[in-house]
Formats: C-alpha cells, sequence, structure tokens
C-alpha cells in the first residue's frame, strides 16, 4: 500500500481509527482501488471466502481476477 502514497495521503493510510468488524476493515480499504491491485501471494485460509465474496461485489479488474481466485483458494475466477 506504500507505493499508493504518491497518490494518497500517507495520513489516510495510517489512520489511528481501527475497524472492529470484516465490514468495517473492507469498508476502509474501498478507499483505495484494491480490487484492481495485484496480490502477491496467497492468503491465510482463514480469510479466503471472505475475500473472495467482497471482491466478487466490486468491480475487479478482469486482468488479475485468475490471480485473485488463486490467492483466495478459487479453483477458477469463472463466473458462478
Amino acid at each position: 500500500m506504500l507505493s499508493l502514497t504518491d497518490e494518497f495521503s500517507a495520513a489516510e493510510l495510517y489512520s489511528e481509527k481501527m475497524a472492529d468488524s470484516w465490514e468495517g476493515i473492507i469498508e476502509k480499504l474501498d478507499a483505495y482501488p484494491w480490487p484492481h491491485l495485484y496480490p502477491l501471494e496467497p492468503f491465510h485460509k482463514a480469510f479466503w471466502e471472505r475475500i473472495w465474496v467482497s471482491l466478487k461485489e466490486r468491480d475487479v479488474d478482469p486482468y488479475n481476477l485468475d490471480r485473485w481466485a488463486r490467492c483466495c483458494g478459487q479453483p477458477t475466477a469463472a463466473p458462478e
């Protein structure tokens, strides 16, 4: 996320306000174009389904959808 500091204020990235729920975390992330980023590694298995569902509710970069699917433990990015 630090690479976004040219585009977004570093203060916004390090806000003292913490999210107290999954929805709060996603709401904070939605301030940035996270579904258009290129995920680098598989996520922790405890979060696969939550990330995948949140991602599918947003406008995802179609070029990265297969990568997101793999990082979320999905067999394919084909529409359900």
